[in-house]
């Protein structure tokens, strides 16, 4: 790991955390940092338009808990059937505080960073793209605004850090868990 890597880890939860006893569905999802031009930037998907629940959205890699050991197990396995990433080409740094979603579930994210080089293969049933933004970028705090998602008009969805990329949106539990990450890179000086 890289110094400034090891200055993250040192301000996240461990990345052995056990599953929370919980009455709710539970899901793991990661928070990857890759390299992208030269630079730290985040992964992130776009959902594909045919499935069921949260269909074209934003989010990290990641899914619903299927017989998997824990959080970290759970997450990289839906890493690799997501992005055709191997566990092997990830360095997890550690985790951010457990969440609920919207949908019910009590959602555990990783963070780590995906191996400088590693070739992606998306599954196009769940995914339509992946994208990345840089570091320097989500970290511009005046390019962020708490509000509610446009389709919440009538409904419970409570407010959620929203992030402008061109004409993607990131928010939801995926900005949530964005701007914790965003929150230890600060403190951890990672910039």
């Amino acid at each position: 790991m890289s110094e400034r890597d090891d200055r993250l880890a040192a301000r996240l939860q461990p990345s052995s955390v056990p599953w929370q006893k919980t009455t709710l569905r539970r899901a793991a999802v990661l928070a990857a940092i890759v390299e992208h031009d030269e630079e730290d930037a985040v992964l992130f998907l776009v959902r594909a338009a045919q499935l069921r629940h949260h269909a074209g959205q934003i989010s990290f890699p990641g899914g619903a808990e299927d017989d998997d050991v824990d959080p970290a197990w759970c997450a990289l396995r839906e890493t690799e059937e997501e992005i055709g990433v191997h566990r092997d080409r990830i360095v997890l740094l550690g985790s951010l505080p457990a969440r609920t979603s919207s949908s019910n579930f009590r959602v555990h994210c990783l963070v780590g960073r995906i191996v400088a080089g590693t070739e992606m293969r998306l599954d196009r049933r769940e995914v339509a793209r992946s994208m990345t933004v840089p570091l320097r970028e989500l970290l511009q705090p005046e390019r962020w605004c708490e509000r509610r998602p446009p389709e919440a008009e009538g409904s419970q969805l409570p407010a959620s850090p929203h992030y402008e990329h061109g004409s993607d949106v990131i928010w939801g539990l995926t900005g949530r868990f964005t701007a914790d990450l965003l929150e230890a890179i600060r403190i951890a000086n990672f910039d």
